[in-house]
């Protein structure tokens, strides 16, 4: 047999795995694993390149001599198979071993490597627990960053004595030297109990360690299916309400104060300080009414090993308050894996998380990029980075970001991972019902996390269902009664729904706790203030959004208002500063959204140049964005621009096949005005007969309604044509500043007229010019209709 060589180095360590190259021996939580001895020269060859493609050929060079005959394909197959289900691996969504089809293999998993050291010093150098990063980024330089030294040569001793030395060396790797164990907790937290974090003591003289260790700590705890953490946002709602100004940091006095407020059961408070030789980590646990619960206390020999030692200490804290040691193993991701070796990259992500609690979306866009340019495998960052992007309608940057971090969603914990591939397929992929798969997965997992609920309800708005979406808010609101995203989506759902005292309650309750401050809210009181004509609540939303950097969704829905009475100048106006406004904030995509509603109302009413105009200058803005190119071919279909139309729709098909929005809604609804306006009514009626599924989306607001209705029409089919358009009226909470619900009344007239009702036709000409009295007196469209409405014998009303 070819002599096997391996790197001098005595233990890798990844997940819960041991290897030891030497010794030819793999373990699984200190339990020998048995393995056959071609697999593991496999795996000792792939973590000796870890993170790097190792080729197919190599792997057989290593594996046989060349003097020996063998199927090498085969054979390394057979190897690394054998090697997976070893380590309980799979290949089709592997967390260690990753096929690279036609080139070889590569090892995903963070891995850390120790040096051999009988006469080393009492803190081993250890390699990053992140794999190395892709060539052509650079290596750190600061003493801050560097934590991957060379390899020591070790010596060669008895298999006891080598098994002692590496326990030794994997209790001081970790920084887990017991300077206090517990006593035993006489009253544990049960399931689902809430803890309340503070921030960090910090008497080391180095304030990164404040704001990242808080981080770190709340993702570890966050990934406990056992207990449920506070909001930061929350918590920051509750120092304001008790008069404390938000700066994002919470003392232990603060968290005393307003535990009860928050309904948690405990206090989390850690410090951190300068020792002899090292740091010294302190967790300590302590009852909302005072009682102390536990401390844990763990010695970090060096700043590069203090995130190492923080993950061990919180483990052994979860244990410590009740969770069950199943739990903590199951859910017990590496600290560096679930976060970043790199402190700076760290303290940008902190600073970002401070901001996000405080409400400042916006500004929280420069930290998590540059938290993603310091550490380019930072999984979390990117991910909070798409849900920014996404909520300021900036779909594509969305998409790209939560691309990169569904890439790199073996670099979290597994909440955070379900957190990725939500939000991968929701936003990267558009494919509404696999995220709600994965939502619903979540809250089995996690029943007391406020994400998947919160999320789901807004995903139900997005799908139709907003009886499902208020249910879902509701559980969010019982979760997180102190946090302002539920309420936003439980306002939406009541507007909806038309409950509007029920959102006027939740308005107050929010308002009352100060949680009122978001822009869906906003908008959803706003429709609530037009449905019911309250002038000064709509007056209210109207002065809040003044300067805001959401102002231009505020503008745009004064704008819908405008095209719903008939007053299209004063519409183009707002919905240019509206422009205006987002391309001041950087946002183009959301520029360009406006610019196509404008153009879709333009279109619907007859003013076709008009349409045209704007579609163009929004194409312009964001010409690589599906979202854009979507909505523009729905406005060509019926602005005379059939193959453009065509065109597009094509392309957002073939770059977003799964898009449930686009596929299921958007170029459904462009098909069938095509067809409608190529004189095919009956095919324009059957191709949006698999929308109505979707009728009541947020996404489509009434359009899809109003457009087979008009299809029916033009099919010469009036009674089913005026039930279509009467069905809109009836809906009209979904969207009361709609236009296409005046519109509805028009189409009505027309249908009766149609079938020969002509009493019923003019009762609807009369309740169209009713709601257009105000309207542009030299609106073509409006002209026509006096026009219609004079020709059954009535003298049409003066504006």
């Amino acid at each position: 047999m070819a002599e096997t060589r391996y790197a001098p180095v005595l233990i890798y360590r990844f997940g819960h795995f041991e290897v030891m190259p030497e010794a030819g021996e793999l373990y699984r939580r200190g339990q020998r694993v048995r393995i056959q001895e071609l697999p593991f020269r496999v795996l000792v060859t792939l973590l000796e390149q870890h993170g790097q493609i190792v080729p197919r050929d190599v792997l057989a060079k290593q594996l046989w001599p060349q003097d020996v005959f063998v199927e090498f394909d085969q054979g390394l197959s057979t190897a690394v198979a054998k090697l997976r289900q070893a380590l309980g691996d799979v290949a089709d969504n592997p967390r260690f071993i990753e096929t690279v089809p036609r080139r070889g293999y590569r090892f995903i998993a963070p891995v850390m490597q120790e040096s051999p050291a009988l006469s080393a010093p009492a803190k081993p150098e250890l390699q990053s627990l992140t794999p190395p990063p892709h060539e052509e980024l650079s290596v750190a330089t600061t003493a801050e960053q560097s934590i991957i030294p060379e390899p020591r040569v070790g010596r060669r001793f008895s298999d006891h004595l080598r098994w002692f030395a590496a326990a030794a060396l994997l209790l001081l790797a970790g920084g887990a030297l017991f300077l206090l164990r517990p006593s035993k907790v006489q009253t544990p937290l049960r399931a689902n109990d809430q803890i309340l974090l503070t921030d960090f003591d910090n008497t080391t003289g180095n304030v990164v360690f404040t704001e990242t260790l808080l981080s770190a700590l709340r993702i570890k705890l966050e990934e406990s299916p056992y207990f449920a953490l506070t909001s930061a946002k929350a918590t920051q709602a509750a120092l304001e309400q008790g008069g404390v100004q938000g700066t994002g940091r919470v003392s232990l006095q603060d968290a005393q104060r307003i535990c009860g407020t928050l309904h948690a059961k405990a206090i989390v408070h850690g410090t951190v300080a300068p020792i002899r030789d090292g740091l010294r980590v302190q967790l300590q646990a302590e009852l909302c009414n005072g009682g102390a619960l536990v401390q844990e206390e763990a010695f970090s020999p060096s700043t590069n090993a203090l995130l190492l030692t923080l993950g061990d200490t919180a483990d052994r804290l979860r244990r410590d308050l009740g969770e069950p040691e199943s739990s903590v193993k199951r859910f017990g991701t590496p600290i560096l894996q679930a976060t970043t070796s790199s402190l700076p990259a760290l303290q940008a992500f902190a600073s970002g998380e401070q901001k996000r609690a405080r409400g400042q979306d916006h500004e929280t866009i420069a930290d998590y990029k540059l938290a993603t340019d310091l550490d380019p495998e930072f999984a979390l960052a990117y991910a909070r980075l798409g849900t920014v992007y996404g909520n300021e309608n900036e779909t594509e940057l969305s998409r790209a970001v939560y691309q990169k971090a569904f890439d790199l969603r073996l670099h979290t914990t597994e909440r955070e991972r379900l957190y990725l591939t939500a939000h991968y397929y929701s936003s990267a992929l558009g494919d509404a019902e696999r995220a709600e798969e994965v939502y619903n997965l979540w809250r089995q997992l996690y029943p007391e996390d406020l994400i998947a609920p919160n999320n789901l309800a807004d995903l139900y708005e997005t799908l139709g269902e907003p009886e499902l979406a208020r249910a879902m808010a509701r559980e969010a609101v019982r979760i997180a009664p102190n946090n302002a995203f539920p309420y936003a989506g439980l306002l939406q759902a009541d507007q909806r729904l038309g409950l509007y005292e029920e959102a006027r309650s939740v308005w107050h309750d929010a308002s009352v706790k100060k949680l009122d401050d978001s822009i869906i809210s906003r908008m959803a009181m706003f429709r609530v203030g037009v449905a019911q004509g309250d002038a000064a609540l709509i007056q209210q939303q109207e002065e809040w959004a003044a300067g805001n950097p959401r102002q231009a969704e505020m503008l745009m829905l004064e704008g819908w208002v405008c095209v719903a009475e008939g007053r299209l100048r004063a519409a183009q106006t707002l919905f240019h500063r509206a422009q205006e406004v987002a391309l001041n904030n950087g946002l183009k995509e959301s520029a360009a959204d406006a610019g196509l509603e404008l153009a879709q109302f333009e279109a619907d009413i007859g003013q076709i140049q008009e349409a045209r105009t704007e579609v163009g200058h929004s194409l312009r803005l964001a010409p690589d964005v599906l979202n854009v190119k979507a909505f523009a071919a729905m406005v060509l279909a019926v602005a005379g621009e059939p193959t453009q139309a065509s065109t597009l729709a094509e392309a957002v098909r073939s770059a977003a096949p799964q898009n449930t929005i686009f596929v299921k809604m958007i170029l459904p609804i462009t098909e069938s005005r095509l067809s409608r306006v190529s004189r095919h009514p009956e095919a324009a009626v059957d191709q949006l007969r698999p929308v109505q599924t979707f009728d009541r989306s947020r996404v489509i607001e009434l359009v899809s309604i109003y457009d087979r209705a008009q299809a029916l029409l033009s099919a010469g089919r009036g009674l089913e044509a005026e039930k279509e358009f009467a069905r809109l009226e009836q809906l009209r909470s979904l969207c009361p500043i709609s236009p296409y619900i005046p519109l509805a009344h028009l189409g009505m007239a027309r249908g009766w007229r149609l079938i020969g009702d002509l009493k019923q036709s003019r009762g609807e000409y009369a309740t169209f010019l009713q709601r257009w009295r105000g309207g542009d007196v030299d609106l073509p469209l409006l002209r026509r209709v006096q026009a219609e409405y004079q020709s059954l014998g009535v003298a049409a009303p003066s504006n």
